[in-house]
């Protein structure tokens, strides 16, 4: 599946995103090594056009977060706070973003790539254009959310939530699933016949099919 990338100058200035935060509420054009930023508290913040790389925002605050045309690699969103974000033309690389919260927000045309999404939140958020690659999401919760044209590719999915979900374009196909809840939810998906035989007793009992052997 074919996604906008994110669209990055080349002459970015390296800069400190945290000294920034104490002033600023949109922020562009700039780039983020190697900076640690645990437990920051920074809500209703907009970033665009940047690279953030090896940066540490475990436990942050930021909901209502904007990022547009970003690149953000090999860093810490672990348990971080982006509730209410909107997240357009965005990459994550790498990133631990173990027990994130996203929420009631809006991803298009991002892509997650090689990043540990465990029992990360997604509740009631509208994702379109999205491709999780390589991607570890056991035990996330897509709970009442809406899923457009999203892929996921060699991702681990074991005890991923989608009760109430809706769903139209999403493919799964080469991806590990199972112990699914809210399996029902499932309808606009695309599965292979090898995952459709692993998920067939959950399935069944998802649309209250009883099953007897004598």
């Amino acid at each position: 599946m074919k996604i906008i990338k994110p669209k990055i100058a080349k002459d970015l200035l390296d800069k400190d995103l945290k000294s920034l935060l104490k002033t600023e509420t949109h922020i562009e054009n700039f780039v983020v090594r190697g900076l640690d930023y645990p437990n920051l508290q920074a809500p209703h913040v907009s970033i665009e056009n940047a690279i953030i790389h090896k940066a540490n925002f475990a436990n942050a605050k930021l909901q209502q977060l904007e990022l547009q045309d970003t690149v953000i690699s090999l860093g810490d969103l672990s348990s971080a706070n982006i509730s209410n974000g909107y997240l357009n033309r965005v990459e994550f690389r790498g990133e631990r973003m173990t027990g994130l919260n996203l929420p009631e927000s809006s991803l298009e045309n991002v892509r997650l790539e090689g990043c540990k999404l465990n029992l990360a939140n997604f509740k009631f958020s509208k994702l379109k254009n999205v491709i999780f690659s390589n991607c570890i999401l056991n035990e996330a919760d897509f709970q009442g959310a809406e899923l457009l044209k999203v892929d996921f590719s060699e991702c681990e999915m074991t005890k991923i939530q989608f009760s109430h979900c809706a769903m139209r374009d999403v493919d799964m196909r080469r991806s590990h699933i199972s112990e699914i809840n809210g399996v029902t939810a499932l309808k606009g998906a695309v599965l292979d016949s090898t995952q459709l035989i692993q998920i067939a007793l959950e399935l069944a009992a998802g649309i209250g099919i009883i099953i007897k052997d004598e």
